[in-house]
Parts: C-alpha cells; structure tokens; sequence
C-alpha cells in the first residue's frame, strides 16, 4: 500500500544555481539542490494556503558537474521617470552611461543536473483543525497537474535564468553512486514575531540520496 501523503517528483535543468550566501554578492551555488528551493518547484507547480510541503529526501540522478563564468552587470535599473524623459519631446541625451556603472561577477554554478525530490504534503497549524481540501485532495490535485504538465508559472533551477523542467518520477530514476559530505544547507525559512531566521543542516550525499530532517530535529524550539 503506498504512503496516501507522499509525492515524488523529477526536475532536471541545463543549468542551475543554488546560491550560498556565503560569498556575498557573487553567485557561487551549493553543489546540490537545496530542500528551500526544492519547496520554491512544488509551490510553482501547486499552491494553497493551507498547504505546506515537507521535503523528506532528494535523490541525485547525476554527478555534480561546474562551469564558471564572469558577467558583466550594471548597479541602477532605469526608473519609470527616465523612460518618461526618454519619451519627451525635450530629449537631449543619455540617461544612464553603462560603462560608468558596469560591476563583473563571477559566477560558479551547476552544469546538466537531474533530481527527485521526495515529499509530504502537509497542512498549516492554523488549518488543520477544519481545512477546506484534505492532504489527500491536495496530492490529487499536485498530480493531475503533473500529468497535465500544468504550472502555476515556470520553475527555475535556483535562479529565473536556469528553467526548470519537471515530470513524473519512475522507478528507472536511480540515483547517482556519490558519496560525498555537502556541509550546511538551508532546511527551512523561519517567520516568527516579525524576524526572519535561516535554518541549517549538515548534509551528506550517500549513493546518490540526501536525507532531509524535520526542522524540529534541527531547531527543537520550532
């Protein structure tokens, strides 16, 4: 009998950043597909407001490959008032000099990755007293949608510029032979009280799986 809660899902992309912000500005991604960006796909996909996803496990279908790059970006969008200027018959000039405003990056990110994310379908405190939808009648939902290749918008691969595609798991999805500790990734975005707190794990990569835990066993007060 299968788990009446549990969702599988496959996402694989060209391209993917999962940015650690431990390197400030410049794009440097985690070696894997984080459990906070995994939740960002399933919501992208379906969505409710008394719906939490839990994500139990993430399986990587293929070695970790890296690809550097540098960009060249500029400091300042043009606001609503220089389009106007532009637009004026009074025009006489440049609005923004690019040269004068040009910052490099160096970005470091993930090269043809493949994922299945494994996850609960789980309901708000505040909802599960009298929910609208049961955790049953959400998961029908989730995979109708699956099936129909149905979105809320596009999934991205950490970033908007790393599209995000997505499609049924099968049982010929084996995770890669890696084994391999990964350090902290972020589990879970905390909101209480008017103050934002990450949370961390120490995660491993074990042929291939990354075990996730509960943000109760990370954070006992949560």
């Amino acid at each position: 009998m299968g788990r009446p809660r549990h969702i599988t899902l496959k996402v694989w992309g060209d391209y993917a950043c999962f940015t650690n912000p431990a390197f400030s500005v410049e794009r440097w991604s985690y070696p894997v597909i984080t459990p906070t960006a995994a939740k960002g796909i399933l919501n992208a996909i379906y969505y409710h407001k008394e719906l939490c996803w839990i994500i139990s496990k993430i399986n990587v279908l293929k070695p970790i490959k890296w690809i550097g790059f540098g960009t060249n970006e500029i400091d300042q969008c043009i606001r609503g008032c220089d389009v106007n200027k532009i637009l004026s018959d009074d025009y006489q000039g440049d609005v923004m000099v690019t040269d004068q405003r040009r910052l490099q990056f160096h970005n470091l990110i993930l090269k043809d990755v493949s994922y299945v994310i494994h996850a609960y379908v789980g309901l708000l405190p505040e909802y599960r007293k009298c929910p609208q939808l049961s955790e049953q009648d959400h998961k029908q939902e989730y995979q109708k949608r699956i099936r129909n290749g149905q979105c809320r918008f596009t999934p991205w691969l950490g970033q908007r510029d790393y599209i995000a595609y997505f499609d049924e798991s099968t049982p010929c999805d084996a995770p890669a032979d890696i084994n391999e500790p990964l350090g902290m990734l972020p589990l879970e975005i905390i909101e209480k009280d008017g103050e934002v707190t990450p949370v961390f794990f120490n995660a491993s990569l074990r042929k291939g799986k990354i075990k996730v835990p509960r943000v109760g066993a990370v954070l006992p007060c949560c």
